[in-house]
Protein backbone atom coordinates (compact mmCIF):
# COMPACT_ATOMS: atom_id res chain seq x y z
CA UNK A 1 0.00 0.00 0.00
CA UNK A 2 1.01 3.78 -1.04
CA UNK A 3 1.19 6.31 1.36
CA UNK A 4 0.68 10.30 0.69
CA UNK A 5 2.78 12.00 -2.20
CA UNK A 6 4.76 14.50 -1.01
CA UNK A 7 7.13 16.77 -3.21
CA UNK A 8 10.69 16.67 -1.99
CA UNK A 9 13.28 18.75 -1.99
CA UNK A 10 16.97 17.54 -3.74
CA UNK A 11 18.34 17.07 0.07
CA UNK A 12 14.93 15.35 1.54
CA UNK A 13 15.13 13.53 -2.02
CA UNK A 14 18.74 12.06 -1.30
CA UNK A 15 18.25 11.83 2.51
CA UNK A 16 15.01 9.45 1.60
CA UNK A 17 16.99 7.25 -0.17
CA UNK A 18 18.09 6.10 2.73
CA UNK A 19 21.51 4.27 1.78
CA UNK A 20 25.10 4.89 1.89
CA UNK A 21 25.71 2.38 -1.38
CA UNK A 22 26.26 4.35 -4.70
CA UNK A 23 24.22 1.76 -6.62
CA UNK A 24 20.67 2.34 -7.90
CA UNK A 25 18.35 0.28 -9.32
CA UNK A 26 16.09 2.38 -12.26
CA UNK A 27 12.96 0.58 -13.30
CA UNK A 28 11.32 2.22 -16.05
CA UNK A 29 8.16 0.94 -17.11
CA UNK A 30 6.31 -0.09 -20.44
CA UNK A 31 2.85 0.85 -21.62
CA UNK A 32 -0.32 1.38 -20.12
CA UNK A 33 1.54 0.46 -16.49
CA UNK A 34 0.33 2.85 -13.53
CA UNK A 35 1.96 4.88 -11.30
CA UNK A 36 1.29 2.70 -8.29
CA UNK A 37 1.91 -0.41 -9.97
CA UNK A 38 5.45 1.01 -11.61
CA UNK A 39 6.02 1.58 -7.73
CA UNK A 40 5.26 -1.57 -6.58
CA UNK A 41 7.16 -3.57 -9.13
CA UNK A 42 9.98 -1.22 -8.51
CA UNK A 43 9.87 -2.37 -4.45
CA UNK A 44 9.52 -5.97 -5.76
CA UNK A 45 12.31 -5.96 -7.81
CA UNK A 46 14.33 -4.72 -5.35
CA UNK A 47 13.10 -6.95 -2.61
CA UNK A 48 13.06 -9.93 -4.58
CA UNK A 49 16.73 -9.57 -5.29
CA UNK A 50 17.90 -8.22 -2.04
CA UNK A 51 18.80 -5.23 -3.77
CA UNK A 52 21.15 -2.91 -1.22
CA UNK A 53 20.75 0.02 -3.22
CA UNK A 54 18.29 2.31 -4.00
CA UNK A 55 15.66 1.46 -6.20
CA UNK A 56 13.99 4.16 -8.36
CA UNK A 57 10.55 4.41 -10.84
CA UNK A 58 11.35 6.38 -13.95
CA UNK A 59 7.27 6.70 -14.88
CA UNK A 60 5.04 8.86 -16.54
CA UNK A 61 1.47 8.78 -17.71
CA UNK A 62 1.04 6.56 -20.91
CA UNK A 63 -2.46 6.59 -20.92
CA UNK A 64 -5.02 3.16 -22.31
CA UNK A 65 -4.35 3.63 -25.66
CA UNK A 66 -1.16 3.80 -27.47
CA UNK A 67 -0.98 6.50 -30.38
CA UNK A 68 -0.09 5.81 -33.70
CA UNK A 69 3.66 5.32 -34.53
CA UNK A 70 3.63 7.95 -37.22
CA UNK A 71 2.20 10.41 -34.30
CA UNK A 72 5.17 9.24 -32.08
CA UNK A 73 8.02 9.66 -34.74
CA UNK A 74 6.96 13.35 -35.17
CA UNK A 75 6.95 13.96 -31.70
CA UNK A 76 10.51 12.89 -31.28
Amino acid sequence: MLGPLKTLSDAEFSSALGTTKDDLLVYIHGFNVTFEDAITRTAQIAFDFGFPGAPIAYTWPSGTRSPPLHRQRQEF
